[in-house]
Parts: structure tokens; sequence; C-alpha cells
């Protein structure tokens, strides 16, 4: 992918794979500077959506995880009430009524500790959709 549509791609579709990095302490840079062998990989798509977030994650940090969260389990809206008691930090998908959304990291407290953006409506005005949380194996 070219520099400028990879920017591109990034400023408008990476906030999950941010959020990732910021949890597992993975340098975005390098994660940037990748991404073609990710795609060719399978781990990430052409629009950053992390196909695999398991093999992302141990591929940088050399530690083997386990990504749990709602899009594993078919009755999300009942698990983001479990999520709070994860008591893990882990990306958290808040979203308007127009369906979009934006991955953001928050604690145990549903307090916002980590955004990619400056300000963001879905995170000031949305409700929790969507969540991921890490497990070491």
């Amino acid at each position: 992918m070219k520099i400028q549509t990879k920017h591109e791609t990034f400023g408008k579709f990476a906030c999950l794979l941010l959020s990732y990095c910021e949890v597992c302490g993975i340098d975005p840079d390098k994660v940037f500077d990748d991404f073609d062998s990710l795609v060719d990989k399978g781990i990430l798509d052409s629009e950053c959506t992390v196909k695999q977030p398991d093999k992302l994650i141990t591929l940088y940090t050399g530690k083997s995880v386990k990504v749990k969260g709602s899009e594993s389990n078919p009755k999300a809206g009942k698990q983001i009430a479990r999520f709070r008691n994860v008591k893990r930090w882990g990306p958290l998908n808040k979203a308007n009524d127009d369906g979009h959304g934006h991955w953001v990291v928050v604690d145990d407290s549903d307090t916002v500790i980590w955004n990619s953006l400056d300000h963001s409506d879905n995170v000031d005005n949305g409700v929790p959709v969507d969540y991921r949380y890490v497990v070491a194996l």
C-alpha cells in the first residue's frame, strides 16, 4: 500500500488496532511499518480490521494471549455489564445512534484512559456496544 493511502487508512480505521497497541505496549509505528506484511499474513485486512488479534499481540510481545469479548459472544449487549467486572484495561467500542463507533481504552470503572483521537462524539455521546480484553495464557 502506498504511504499516503496507508496514513489515510490508519487515520480512518485503526482505532481498535491502536487500542490493542496501547493496552499491550506495542509500538504503533512498528505496526504501521509492518502493515503490508500483516495484511499478507491475514492478521489485519486492508482497512485495519484486526482479523487475528491473538496473533497480532503474540507477534509483537512474544506472549501467548487470548483476546476475548463480545465478538465471540452472540449476547454482546448483556456482556457489556460483565466486561466491567473483568478488572483489566481493555478496548471498548462506544457507538452513537447512527451505528458508527470508536474504540477507546477504558479502565475497570469505564473511564476512558486512552483515545487515539483528540475528540470523539461517539465517546462523548455513545453507549458501549462492544468490548475486548486480553488474557495471558
